[in-house]
């Protein structure tokens, strides 16, 4: 398998950089700058290019506005950094510094061929995870080997993926949504390592910008930091850009968001955590998987609540109990409002017990009961809100921070799924049952 030119292209490259004011492109008419690409030290992606354009004599500095894109013609590779964060100028007139144009991005997509590029857009964009097969359920590597009948000798061995089609991702809107094993090969010496993993692939017919491409894969990657646990970076990305021929090789997707480990998670251990919590059969297959996307949309601050943890710490308090009791109580204000009979407040008096009671039995038993439960959350949360004498007990503010997040990651997938298969999933799973003693301890249940 060919090897990924994002790394040598992020260890610092210099070449010739345009500017593209739309997602159109002509490199032709482009005005170039010349410049250096690197990763910066909190891990983004940083352009630094010379600024030689004809400064006019006036009071004021000129201003331009931010390009929706670059490309670059770089010594190891033709790039496109698809969607610039932001840009910024340091004019220097006369001495002797030179004035500097910076880019800042959250990825960029190598081995992209310039002369075939039409725009910006994408047509596919994909991630590949070493982890997630076993969620997926999607493939087993089957081997076979073959011996000389003479000597014994082993003469071939011959190693397959077979992928459940039924399994698939299919249409999520414009999207073909595809989830497929996927393998590569590694050399260490005189030994040959063979990596399986979970492809995730997104296809559009009509090109579209990147940045709606990684709103979604982010989603599915904040799902499976979900079925795991904890952060699960992607090992790599290709890409196919606009005016590209697919069959010719698709160009290489360095994603930042999704393929640099957080600082609180680089002490997790993989194998502590290697057994999803769920599985894309709890959710309804890959019915459920679009359901979840679609959740995702319409709840997205409830579900950055529950998904946050993962991307940026789940230990602060009591912010993190903050955040969860509110993103409760946005939910079952928004299902009340829609008529939903559970979310009615003769129905529980709190949005934290309407919570519980939606969840089910399999939640009762992590907390012992609703009431006491919903009532403890929302005294707490108002405490930490309004009363600046209220004593603040850490051990207290996890439980009740850490049962709100399985409650809300109950409800939202057990909504997916279109059944309680993935609550039951969760609750029966023993490294969340064992939180329930010391939590009913807390509650007096």
């Amino acid at each position: 398998m060919a090897k990924d030119p994002s790394s040598e292209v992020l260890e610092g490259n210099v070449g010739f950089f345009w500017p593209q004011d739309d997602h159109k492109v002509d490199l032709r008419d482009a005005i170039i700058e010349r410049g250096y690409i690197s990763q910066a030290p909190d891990s983004f992606v940083q352009v630094r290019a010379l600024d030689e354009a004809e400064v006019l004599p006036g009071i004021l500095m000129p201003t331009s506005s931010r390009p929706v894109a670059l490309f670059g013609s770089t010594e190891k590779s033709g790039i496109l950094v698809p969607d610039l964060m932001s840009a910024g100028r340091t004019g220097h007139f006369g001495g002797s510094k030179a004035s500097v144009r910076r880019y800042r991005a959250r990825s960029v997509i190598s081995a992209v061929d310039l002369h075939t590029a039409r725009s910006s857009n994408l047509t596919s964009a994909s991630l590949v995870f070493s982890e997630g097969l076993d969620f997926a359920a999607l493939s087993t590597l089957h081997t076979k080997f073959k011996s000389d009948p003479h000597t014994h000798l082993l003469t071939e061995a011959q190693f397959t993926l077979k992928a459940d089609p039924a399994a698939n991702g299919g249409k999520y809107g414009s999207y073909e949504l595809i989830l497929e094993p996927d393998w590569s090969t590694s050399e260490d010496g005189s030994t040959t390592n063979l990596s399986t993993g979970l492809s995730i692939t997104l296809t559009v017919k009509r090109p579209r910008p990147f940045h709606q491409f990684r709103h979604l894969l982010v989603g599915i990657q904040d799902l499976l930091n979900m079925t795991y646990d904890r952060f699960v970076p992607a090992q790599s990305g290709r890409a196919v850009v606009d005016g590209a021929d697919p069959s010719a090789g698709r160009s290489y997707l360095w994603l930042q968001d999704t393929m640099v480990r957080p600082p609180h998670g680089l002490g997790v251990s993989r194998r502590q955590e290697s057994t999803p919590l769920f599985r894309l059969a709890d959710l309804g297959g890959s019915a459920g998987l679009r359901r979840w996307l679609r959740l995702r949309d319409q709840f997205s601050d409830v579900a950055q609540s529950i998904s946050s943890g993962h991307r940026y710490g789940g230990s602060r308090q009591p912010s993190r109990l903050l955040e969860l009791a509110a993103a409760i109580e946005i939910y079952v204000a928004a299902n009340r409002k829609a008529g939903a009979t559970w979310a009615k407040k003769a129905t529980a008096p709190t949005p934290a017990e309407a919570l519980a009671r939606r969840v089910g039995s399999p939640f009762l038993a992590l907390v012992g009961d609703y009431a006491t439960w919903g009532e403890r959350i929302q005294d707490t949360y108002n405490s930490v809100k309004h009363d600046p004498s209220f004593a603040r007990d850490p051990d207290e503010l996890r439980l009740l921070s850490w049962s709100a997040q399985v409650a809300l990651l109950c409800a939202l997938l057990d909504r997916a799924a279109l059944s309680k298969a993935p609550s039951r999933r969760i609750l029966s799973d023993y490294r969340v049952a064992r939180g329930s003693e010391d939590l009913r301890k807390l509650l007096g249940t």
